[in-house]
């Protein structure tokens, strides 16, 4: 049985996507089709009868055009995490003040030792 923080957000959910969809002058079918599910699924989530699953929301938000990483929270779900690319992530920390890298040291340092109670 869902919660009603579920519902009120599945409601809300729909309600974005409706308004969305109607912005671009397009059916539940098309929109639908654009996201890759069918007419009754479309419809379903419109009126909140139903959650969608993580893997949708790309297609969700390329049928309606909207942003990706807001589909991802309007829908309920934490926006995948951006691998970090070593390279660059070393130039930027390398481009902090010193005191931001002492300070960034003493936090990572902190979390090394968490994690390593933690496996024990």
């Amino acid at each position: 049985m869902a919660t009603r923080d579920s519902e009120e957000q599945r409601k809300q959910f729909g309600k974005w996507l409706r308004e969305h969809r109607a912005v671009l002058g397009i059916n539940q079918t098309e929109a639908g089709r654009r996201a890759g599910m069918s007419r009754t699924q479309w419809t379903r989530l419109e009126r909140g009868e139903s959650g969608t699953r993580r893997e949708n929301i790309p297609g969700i938000a390329k049928a309606i055009k909207t942003d990706l990483l807001e589909t991802y929270r309007r829908a309920g779900y934490a926006p995948p995490v951006r691998e970090v690319e070593i390279p660059d992530f070393v130039e930027r920390l390398n481009a902090l003040p010193l005191s931001a890298r002492n300070d960034l040291a003493v936090m990572i340092d902190a979390l090394c030792r968490k994690y390593a109670r933690q496996r024990k």
